[in-house]
This record gives C-alpha cells, sequence and structure tokens, in this order.
C-alpha cells in the first residue's frame, strides 16, 4: 500500500488489543485526542483517530467511556464532508441523553456511581458545550433555524442571528439584535455593529464604540467606511485618523485614510 491509500473500514492492529480494559480504552481515547491536537488534519489522521475510537467503542460497556468515545468521534467526524449528517446525529442523541446534566433520560439512581466512575480521567463537556457544538453542526449541515434557536437558549446572540440571516428570517435576526443592542448595559458591540451593517445605520456603531469605552476598533471602522460612502469624508478621515494612531500597523486603515487624503484634495 501506499502512503496515500486509506482503508474504507479503519483497522488496529488485534495482536496486542485482542482484550481490552476501561483503562487500555482511555488510553486509546488520550491517543486519538493527541493526534487530533498535535498531527496535521488530513484524511490519514482522521482515519488513524477513527480505529483508536472504532477499538474503544467495540471494547467497552463502560457508560462514560463510550459516550465519550462517540463525542469525540462525532467532533472528528464534522470536519469530514461524507459524515457530516451522522455526526450532527450522534451530537443530538447525546444531547438528549443523560451523557451530561440536564439530559432528558431517567438515570437509575444505582447506575450514578457507575457513570461517574472514570469522570475525573475524561474531560466530558458540560451542557453549554454539547448544545453549542449541536447547534454549529446543524449550522454547517445547513439546518439554520434548528440551529438559531439552540444558540439563542445558550443566550448566544450574534451567531444566532447569523444563522437566522442564512435561513432567510432577516426580520427575525434584526428584532433578535434590537432586543440586544436596546439594553441599557452590558451591550455587546459586536451585535451593534451587525444590526448596523443589517440596517446601514451608522448610529449602531456609534453605540457599539461609546459601549465599549472606544476600545472595540472593528466599529470605528466601520463607522468611518459609512461615513466614506455617504460622502463625509471629513468625518471619516477623523475615524480612520483615530483607527491608525490606534494601530500603526493595520494597512487597511492607513489605505483608507488615504483615500480620504486624496478626496479632499
Amino acid at each position: 500500500l501506499g502512503d496515500a491509500d486509506l482503508f474504507d473500514t479503519p483497522q488496529v492492529p488485534e495482536a496486542d488489543l485482542t482484550s481490552i480494559g476501561d483503562h487500555e480504552c482511555i488510553l486509546l481515547l488520550i491517543n486519538a485526542l493527541y493526534v487530533e491536537k498535535f498531527e496535521t488534519r488530513d484524511d490519514a489522521s482522521a482515519e488513524k483517530i477513527d480505529a483508536f475510537l472504532w477499538k474503544v467503542l467495540e471494547s467497552t460497556t463502560e457508560w462514560t467511556v463510550q459516550r465519550y468515545a462517540l463525542y469525540v468521534r462525532s467532533l472528528n467526524e464534522a470536519k469530514r464532508g461524507k459524515f457530516m449528517e451522522r455526526s450532527m446525529r450522534q451530537l443530538e442523541l447525546l444531547l438528549n441523553s443523560s451523557f451530561v446534566s440536564g439530559g432528558t433520560d431517567q438515570v437509575d439512581v444505582d447506575l450514578q456511581d457507575v457513570r461517574t466512575r472514570h469522570f475525573n480521567m475524561l474531560l466530558l463537556p458540560d451542557l453549554y458545550q454539547l448544545t453549542r457544538d449541536v447547534a454549529l453542526s446543524l449550522a454547517r449541515h445547513g439546518e439554520h433555524l434548528k440551529a438559531a434557536a439552540l444558540l439563542r437558549s445558550l443566550s448566544m446572540v450574534n451567531q444566532a442571528a447569523v444563522c437566522l440571516m442564512d435561513g432567510c428570517k432577516r426580520d427575525e435576526a434584526i428584532a433578535l439584535l434590537k432586543e440586544e443592542c436596546e439594553k441599557d448595559q452590558d451591550v455587546d458591540p459586536t451585535a451593534c455593529c451587525l444590526l448596523g451593517d443589517l440596517l446601514s445605520e451608522e448610529q449602531w456603531y456609534e453605540k457599539a464604540w461609546v459601549q465599549s469605552k472606544q476600545t472595540f476598533f472593528p466599529a470605528l471602522r466601520a463607522l468611518g467606511l459609512s461615513q466614506f460612502r455617504r460622502g463625509d469624508i471629513t468625518a471619516a478621515k477623523q475615524s480612520f485618523t483615530t483607527l491608525t494612531i490606534a494601530n500603526p500597523s493595520q494597512i487597511d486603515n492607513w489605505f483608507s485614510l488615504g483615500c480620504c487624503q486624496m478626496h479632499q484634495q
């Protein structure tokens, strides 16, 4: 076989792994996570990760180890086109189980010790993280409205608004962003900028700049570009001058400032 050849069904040598216990399965999981984090992301590394995970899934009946292996496999497959749908369904299954607190399964009291036996050895995701993974998987798969509903439940307003826009729900996205931006305090400047982009209104860029105590520079850049487009070159020049002073290494701001100077001349 050549270096580029891949197995349709991932294989691992059976000679040394014919009978492995839960702790050996955890070691295989650690190896899979090591490959995912430190090796180049390509088809070969994805197959290697799958080989470890398949062996774990077929070798252990330990609840925590099995569920965590399924979680890691779902994240791995989410990055591979032909497995995206299976990854999404697996994550939804985990979210609706008692894999994390808040699930819908009824957990037998006698099984609680069993299900938490290896909890301190595995980085199990909490309900927030798993819900977020499911939402992002749904968005990648094109189910934008379902993703938006989950993201709203997590108070991830900006991401939910983007999903609503992708799902052709522009009015709902605007209403969601307005609800966030019209708060008296703790306003997210990114949400204000998104709303300014949707409505083409400079007041939202200005609010983002003020609410961030003049530290959220994307808002000032968006304001400067809007001022330039409507012909207020003096105001745009002032905005870009502030940006170049704050971040002299940002070439785009110098270019925009130069355009303002040329228009004035």
